[in-house]
């Protein structure tokens, strides 16, 4: 019996509610740079990347990086995940 799961947050200022059922994707956006590894979470490729995306923004301002956006987003892997499921070296098994 699938169970569906609702999830309430604020991003931006703007109220969002998702429902997802058990049998949901996420998708994990992964960056690795010779000092740092990023890692985020969507409910769609768009939204991890986004996510991605906006934590360089982030990290940059942090410490002052200077490579833009349009050095690394190349080098991003995205990855479907099933909620519940295990992924192992990147793989569902």
């Amino acid at each position: 019996m699938n169970q569906d799961y609702e999830f309430r947050f604020v991003r931006n200022g703007v109220a969002l509610r998702a429902t997802i059922d058990a049998c949901s994707w996420i998708w994990w956006a992964r960056l690795d740079t010779p000092n740092f590894r990023f890692d985020t979470f969507g409910y769609s490729e768009a939204h991890a990347r986004q996510l991605l995306r906006e934590g360089w923004a982030r990290h940059a301002k942090q410490t002052g990086a200077t490579d833009p956006w349009s050095a690394v987003k190349g080098d991003v892997q995205v990855t479907r995940a099933a909620l519940g499921g295990c992924l192992r070296d990147g793989e569902a098994i």
